[in-house]
């Protein structure tokens, strides 16, 4: 007699017997059938969610749990490069955060900074709208934070063509040597063994740079006695450091829209109107009295002279040639953009507090740097003094012979760019990076601060090294996405060439006249890298150093 087959035998041959016999098995063993239909569920849930998010993509993976409300924000203390570099090391360079009621995507490597800021620039390029930036770009209608549209691409031309050009920063030479030099005597001119608030002076440096290349005049001091030279505060100081504390407040309403009335209530919205509002005045007045003397050069100049004093104009100046108003038939240019006046105000604002709050942060920073390695600020000295040997003082034309200089700065700016997120990028469109998809109007932070010291790209990346840019050919322009302190792609900084060249300038008169050194009682090892917060990298204190005649 033939032996019967198995079930599983007969399975093999008869599929509809399989069936019966599978229906049976799981008829008579309950934790089978309920263990099959869990499977079922979560691959049926599974399917669904990545079809609702856009095919086989999902969204990069968070870190930790999701508040009700509040998101990740318990997640972020109180310098949040910091604390967002810790997440990227524990989950990945591209992590997304819900922040209030808004997602955020965090990239922290040059990969995927590359893909954001260049592959894909065209749908990571838009900025989003928050309090502050708002309030001083007259709603977005400046360069650095208009949203990415037509409006923003005619003013990038305007300012690459007439703004920001090298024959343009070139023409603010003599400014910027009159400038340093009033400086370096007014320090020169301090008590023996006093010290110098650094963040002071050097912020009274560069607002003096700033309001001379932008409305062609000096600001009058405080008390608004006169021109005024070297350390002495303008009118203006307090008001660029009011507006320096107000770009690191956090306004509820920027991740809580339907909770922005806490802000007025807080009292900071009405800090934060006042400081435009004074700001504003400035501005008006400026091109009030730009345009009074527009009007008498052009009834006192000869046609020859009209063409040759174009290199002469300030900024506002160049603005003002764009301008339109209500009483005249619109003008037309080369670039084929006209201003009207909150246009005109709006970019005056950039380059007035971009200017001077950034270079001033960069030149702290690299003074704190050299305190700190004796051996990097007698090399950076020796050589300055070399070049510059027997002048009075440094002029632009020896800064291209100043290379280990030039890298001290490089080196500063890798370890603190003056902003370490970049500044706020929005996605226009759902993107996929990296395989994970990023969803239309999710906010996107570049983490330049912590790709600038990945030690898959830098050797010993905490350490300051100006030597490792030896023979380099790593630039600022954006190119190399490991280091990218101005940002890069289409909303890098404009005016970095400006400022670079600014703070060249300072540091090289600052080493070749003085020897520094610390307050009594102070050692080198206990000079703090603490930093503040704020929309800008800044020393959490300011720096005292005491200025030796050299």
């Amino acid at each position: 007699m033939a032996k019967p087959q198995e079930p599983l035998e007969m399975a093999a041959n008869e599929p509809l017997q399989f069936l019966g016999a599978l229906m049976a098995a799981l008829l008579y063993n309950t934790p089978l059938t309920i263990s099959l239909l869990l499977f079922f569920l979560l691959c049926t849930h599974y399917f669904l969610v990545r079809r609702k998010h856009g095919g086989m993509n999902a969204l990069p993976p968070t870190p930790g749990i999701s508040i009700p409300l509040i998101g990740h924000l318990h997640l972020l203390r109180s310098i949040p490069h910091i604390s967002l570099r810790r997440l990227s090391r524990k989950h990945g360079p591209l992590i997304r955060l819900n922040l209030g009621q808004f997602t955020t995507i965090v990239a922290s490597s040059p990969e995927i900074a590359a893909e954001i800021l260049k592959t894909q620039d065209t749908h990571f390029c838009s900025r989003p709208s928050l309090t502050t930036t708002s309030r001083y770009s007259y709603g977005g209608r400046d360069i650095t934070f208009c949203p990415y549209n037509h409006h923003w691409m005619r003013l990038r031309r305007l300012a690459r063509t007439h703004i920001f050009s090298p024959s343009r920063v070139q023409s603010f030479r003599s400014i910027r040597e009159q400038e340093v030099e009033a400086m370096v005597k007014a320090i020169s001119n301090l008590q023996s063994a006093s010290s110098v608030n650094m963040r002071h002076a050097v912020t009274c440096l560069f607002n003096n740079i700033m309001f001379r290349e932008v409305f062609g005049k000096r600001p009058t001091a405080a008390g608004g006695d006169g021109e005024h030279s070297g350390m002495m505060r303008s009118r203006y100081h307090e008001l660029i450091a009011e507006v320096t504390c107000l770009m690191g407040v956090f306004f509820l309403g920027d991740l809580f829209p339907s909770l922005a009335w806490v802000d007025v209530i807080r009292g900071w919205r009405g800090k934060l109107d006042r400081s435009f509002r004074a700001l504003d005045a400035v501005l008006e007045q400026e091109i009030a009295e730009g345009l009074l003397k527009q009007r008498k050069r052009q009834l006192e100049a000869t046609p020859s002279e009209e063409q040759e004093e174009e290199e002469d104009y300030c900024f506002l100046d160049v603005l003002l040639r764009h301008l339109t108003d209500d009483d005249q038939n619109e003008k037309s240019d080369s670039v084929g953009l006209q201003l009207n006046t909150v246009e005109a105000k709006a970019l005056l604002m950039d380059m007035f507090l971009a200017g001077t709050d950034t270079s001033a942060s960069v030149l702290e920073w690299t003074m704190t740097n050299l305190m700190r390695n004796p051996e990097v600020m007698r090399t950076a000295q020796e050589e300055v003094r070399q070049v510059a040997e027997h002048k009075e003082n440094v002029k632009e034309s020896d800064l291209h012979n100043l290379r280990y200089l030039k890298m001290v700065i490089m080196e500063t700016l890798r370890l603190h760019p003056p902003a370490p997120l970049l500044i706020h990028r929005e996605c226009m469109k759902d993107a996929i990076v990296e395989g994970y998809r990023i969803p239309a109007k999710a906010r996107i932070l570049v983490n330049a601060w912590a790709i600038m010291r990945d030690p898959n790209y830098w050797d010993d990346p905490e350490a300051f090294k100006p030597e490792r840019f030896e023979g380099s050919p790593i630039n600022y322009l954006g190119n190399y996405f490991h280091y990218i302190p101005f940002g890069a792609g289409r909303r890098i900084c404009p005016g970095m060439g400006l400022g670079i060249i600014s703070v060249e300038l300072a540091l090289a008169n600052f080493l070749y006249s003085f020897n520094w050194d610390l307050p009594a009682g102070m050692r080198r090892e206990n000079v703090s890298l603490e930093e503040g917060f704020g929309l800008i990298s800044y020393r959490k204190d300011p720096l005292l150093l005491v200025p030796i005649a050299a």
